[in-house]
């Protein structure tokens, strides 16, 4: 979550909460599970026994996949820990970031940098009145600009293009991953060998042949 005015990593990792409209959306991208000794759940590094990541994480499950999101505003600040390293050891190893920004300014890419972010999927407010009158209630009639940004390098993939101009009803409905299929072979141990940008652009040929998200 990007809150008004807020420009660098720290004060980004820092948020403890978001608007109501974060937070509806952040409803519609899966379900809260508790971490404290969590086994049905793979937590992708959260911790599960003393805390450390906070209570609960949000989750996505169908048959045979999971998702699991590092949400920054639901892990706790330490005070010992004033530059975010532990939410930034989790946040910033992400292949893909969903960015809901509330700033009132564009999210540049890199804002919250990683050796491995190769994607950004970045929610801002577009309703006339600024962005306090989007974050006031979502229910009312508040458009979404949904964009993708990618590293430089990785070759196009998505129908977004430039970007789309969403209600707040129909933003949770197009961010939910309703099904991922990915094949049998795809589980199997490969290497792939190249530059950050060729191996980027090979995962993306395997994952749009062998993947379907619905």
């Amino acid at each position: 979550y990007v809150g008004p005015g807020q420009e660098d990593e720290v004060a980004i990792l820092s948020n403890r909460h978001g608007s109501r409209a974060y937070t509806r959306f952040l409803q519609g991208l899966g379900h809260l599970v508790s971490l404290r000794g969590q086994e049905d759940v793979y937590t992708g590094g959260l911790d599960r026994n003393n805390d450390e990541h906070g209570k609960h994480a949000y989750v996505w499950t169908d048959e045979i996949c999971q998702i699991v999101y590092h949400t920054a505003t639901l892990m706790p600040n330490d005070e010992r820990d004033p530059i975010r390293r532990s939410k930034k050891a989790l946040i910033g190893n992400d292949f893909v970031h969903i960015v809901f920004n509330e700033s009132g300014k564009a999210y540049r890419f890199g804002t919250i940098a990683g050796q491995f972010n190769y994607v950004n999927v970045v929610i801002s407010p577009m309703t006339r009145g600024g962005v306090n009158l989007g974050a006031a209630n979502p229910d009312d009639a508040i458009f979404y600009q949904v964009t993708l940004q990618r590293r430089v390098g990785m070759p196009e993939f998505s129908p977004v293009g430039d970007g789309q101009l969403l209600s707040a009803d129909a933003l949770a409905p197009k961010t939910q991953i309703r099904k991922i299929y990915v094949p049998q072979k795809s589980k199997q141990t490969q290497f792939i060998e190249g530059s950050p940008a060729e191996i980027a652009a090979k995962l993306m040929d395997k994952l749009k042949n062998e993947a379907r998200v619905f």
